[in-house]
């Protein structure tokens, strides 16, 4: 028997709760941290990066308890650093695996507000806003268009003696 990946396992984990106990403007959030296993805390975590996915989980669980929207700025400050620690950690200059860490919690708000949106929860021009601004998505269609060149082909200084050489014999 093959053996299930740990986001079926989760999402199954999820759908088995009681589903309906959940506040239906957290649903989202509930599952989406279910989807998230790299912010778990892991064994093979440093402590410092342990320690973060725990102040992290901590807010989480305190937003959905309480319904309230959790937000990037706000998971921020409960693992103790500013949003120019976090783009410096997103950019890799505090290395590899706090900018891992970055990525996934970049990506766990990116699906947050996806969902947030599709619920109705957000509306659509701010969902627009943060996809565009936060997301790396882009809401235009590009067209390549070629366009001839006027002057034409272009034409070496050797053809262009030979084809007016009676011209300049003169």
């Amino acid at each position: 028997m093959a053996k299930k990946s740990g986001i079926e396992q989760r999402t199954k984990q999820f759908l088995s709760n009681d589903v309906e106990e959940i506040e239906s403007r957290q649903k989202g959030l509930a599952l989406m941290r279910y989807l998230s296993p790299d912010l778990e805390p892991h064994p093979d975590d440093s402590k410092f990066i342990a320690e973060k996915k725990s102040q992290l989980a901590t807010y989480l669980e305190i937003c959905e308890k309480a319904d309230i929207k959790a937000g990037a700025m706000g998971s921020y400050r409960a693992m103790g650093i500013t949003k120019q620690i976090f783009s410096n950690w997103l950019k890799g200059r505090d290395g590899a695996e706090k900018q891992r860490l970055a990525e996934s919690i970049k990506s766990f708000f990116g699906g947050l507000r996806e969902n947030q949106a599709l619920e109705g929860q957000v509306n659509p021009a701010v969902a627009i806003f943060y996809h565009k601004n936060f997301d790396g998505m882009a809401d235009f269609q590009k067209d390549d268009m070629e366009t001839e060149d006027s002057l034409g082909a272009e034409i070496s200084t050797t053809e262009l003696a030979e084809k007016y050489k009676d011209i300049l014999e003169e």
